[in-house]
């Protein structure tokens, strides 16, 4: 039901987005800071609070548990399923802002009644589109039966904590959350999964920092724009390539190669950025790294993702993906609170420099996962032969 929720809570952005605008309307298109626009802050806050987490509920659930139950044991089966949902999920945000730019445009110079139409538009497609994607979840789930059912690992230990609830302990809450922070540093797969939680501890994204900073710089406008839309055409075309390494390497083998490639991909932009200062070919420089690393980007997407998803037990998918969520928005916070004390645009060489440096520590943490993980597989297939030696003797 998390679906309903968020498309709840964007309906009700929608409407909070309208109520300000009208309020500047009638105040003579200016900016009023008064108490009517401060409850609509408060408001646009709590619920895209509550909608980002559904959708990360969401996420969770049909990407991380309901693709690999779907899919069996077929491990090229899933790569293909998350390369598909991946495409579309990179088509939906090259198109989503291309679309409601048409709508703005339609109004020309008139920004309140283009904002209007624009949050009217947003409004009327979530209002339509949520029915349709509750019935599709709704028949897809009852449609597998495997997805109806949850595996009990330890049956005995499951009937006798059931019997047990009468008696549970108020501060069982506490210590589940401890418990789900201990599953997640002791389980085999963290470091790579934390490798992947560091990725996000960058001013290198395309995100709102950077963006504001090459703003400052006077960059035009439609550059950024086809920046971004040609950053998502290559990460699609990385997205074709990983069926294709996957198959020639293995998960694990194109997660360590694309890894080392975004990051050395960046390194010559922040380089630049540090050798000629705030310029032009910097600048661009800083562009062009984030057009031709997001192939390398969404390849170690995908590829993490089958990781998390094949060696991730399913009593415990739950706890690892949610853990994994807290840990990069955690990282994402600290570069936010980053940007904030070196919040002078001059300072931007700062922030560089501490995400090239957490991108090369994620490549490290990677590597250093890959290669004991190898010599834990190659133990246990010595192990393995070695007892069918054994037998073959007796």
């Amino acid at each position: 039901y998390t679906i309903m929720i968020e498309n709840f809570c964007i309906l009700g952005t929608c409407v909070a987005l309208a109520f300000m605008v009208a309020f500047n309307q009638n105040s003579g298109g200016g900016f009023h800071l008064n108490a009517s626009m401060i409850a609509l802050y408060l408001v646009l806050l709590v619920l895209g609070v509550i909608g980002e987490v559904c959708n990360k509920m969401q996420t969770i659930s049909l990407e991380q548990d309901w693709v690999v139950v779907m899919t069996g044991q077929d491990s090229e089966l899933l790569s293909r399923t998350n390369v598909i949902l991946k495409r579309i999920d990179l088509l939906c945000k090259v198109l989503a802002p291309g679309v409601i730019g048409i709508f703005l445009d339609l109004f020309g110079s008139d920004r309140l009644s283009s904002s209007f139409v624009g949050i009217v538009v947003l409004g009327l497609w979530n209002f339509c589109s949520w029915p349709i994607e509750y019935t599709v979840l709704r028949e897809v789930y009852e449609g597998i039966p495997d997805l109806q059912k949850k595996k009990i690992v330890n049956e005995d230990e499951f009937y006798q904590n059931l019997l047990a609830d009468h008696e549970a302990d108020p501060s069982n809450d506490g210590k589940s959350v401890v418990n789900s922070v201990k599953e997640y540093l002791q389980h085999p797969v963290f470091l790579a999964s934390l490798s992947f939680c560091m990725l996000f501890m960058t001013v290198l994204d395309n995100g709102t920092l950077i963006t504001s900073y090459l703003t400052w710089r006077s960059v035009n406008a439609s550059i950024l724009g086809i920046q971004r839309g040609m950053g998502a055409v290559v990460g699609l075309a990385g997205t074709f390539a990983f069926m294709h390494l996957t198959s020639k390497g293995g998960v694990e083998k194109v997660g360590l190669a694309s890894i080392w490639l975004f990051a050395l991909t960046m390194a010559p932009s922040v380089v630049i950025l540090l050798l000629f200062g705030e310029n032009r070919t910097s600048d661009y420089a800083l562009i062009g790294g984030m057009i031709f690393s997001r192939a390398a980007l969404w390849i170690f997407d995908l590829a993490e993702r089958q990781l998390m998803q094949e060696r991730v037990e399913e009593s415990s998918r739950g706890v690892m993906n949610s853990m994994q969520v807290a840990t990069y928005q955690t990282l994402y916070c600290v570069i936010q609170v980053c940007g904030m004390i070196f919040s002078d645009p001059s300072q931007f060489l700062i922030l560089a420099i501490i995400s090239l440096a957490g991108l090369l520590l994620a490549a490290a943490v990677y590597t250093l996962w890959f290669f004991m993980q190898r010599k834990k597989d190659t133990s246990e297939s010595y192990s393995i032969y070695s007892s069918l030696v054994s037998g073959d003797n007796s």
